[in-house]
């Protein structure tokens, strides 16, 4: 009973941590040539954690960004006004530090290795989920 009592209460944390994601990740945009724009946010905002580059943006030169951002294996660039900003961190830190700017828009580089790791995620909490329902299941 005790035993069956902590899964249940594993299972419940497990499932609130899952909708948490999911809910992250239904506030972002559907991907793009790789990238995940993210309208109105930024990352790291307040932090000199980029390389800074002045650009005049048009939709051109939108892609050689994504270029350089994929070249450089950068995490992220944000785009405001005519600047552009490219942050080699891993682009779940750049994710997990977006904040609201209505004058920006970042674009994640949701490279196969992002992509990977995602799918690699999902399929360990669907298995722990499993698992905990079989015992929970067994122990009833």
């Amino acid at each position: 009973p005790a035993e069956a009592e902590e899964l249940r209460l594993q299972l419940k944390e497990l499932r609130q941590q899952i909708g948490a994601r999911q809910r992250q990740l239904a506030r972002l945009p559907q991907e793009e040539d790789g990238f995940i724009r993210c309208l109105g946010q930024t990352c790291f905002k307040g932090q000199d954690v980029s390389e800074t580059l002045q650009l005049d943006v048009l939709d051109v030169q939108l892609a050689q960004c994504k270029e350089r951002c994929r070249a450089a294996a950068c995490g992220a660039f944000v785009v405001a006004g005519d600047t552009v900003r490219f942050y080699p961190q891993k682009v779940a830190d750049c994710r997990a530090n977006l904040v609201d700017d209505p004058m920006c828009t970042t674009y994640l580089n949701s490279s196969p290795e992002a992509a990977q790791l995602c799918s690699g995620l999902r399929r360990l909490a669907l298995s722990r989920c499993q698992l905990l329902r079989s015992s929970s299941a067994a122990a009833a």
